[in-house]
């Protein structure tokens, strides 16, 4: 449904389809992996927590976006917030 990612320090998020899709972050350069089994959607991206109780979010807006350091342009920013640590970025709808 929705990819993600960021840099300083590295980080990528996917997010699935569905009622409750799934959740999936590697954060700090590929450092820590979590999971959120079942987010919920909210007016502005994803919430959920994972299995070890750790809060998760990741707000996604329509907007154009770069990367920073590829020059790459994205149709979307996204911010995802664990714990309490925030990672900024940029991302795009996979469906679209």
């Amino acid at each position: 449904m929705f990819r993600g990612l960021g840099t300083e320090p590295g980080w990528t998020v996917e997010i699935g389809a569905g009622a409750t899709p799934r959740l999936l972050a590697e954060l700090d350069y590929g450092e820590r992996r979590i999971e959120v089994a079942q987010a919920s959607r909210t007016e502005e991206g994803y919430v959920g927590s994972t299995a070890e109780g750790l809060a998760v979010s990741l707000t996604t807006k329509r907007e154009p976006c770069n990367d920073g350091m590829s020059d790459n342009a994205y149709p979307a920013s996204a911010t995802l917030t664990v714990g309490g640590r925030t990672y900024r970025g940029c991302g795009r709808f996979l469906t679209e």
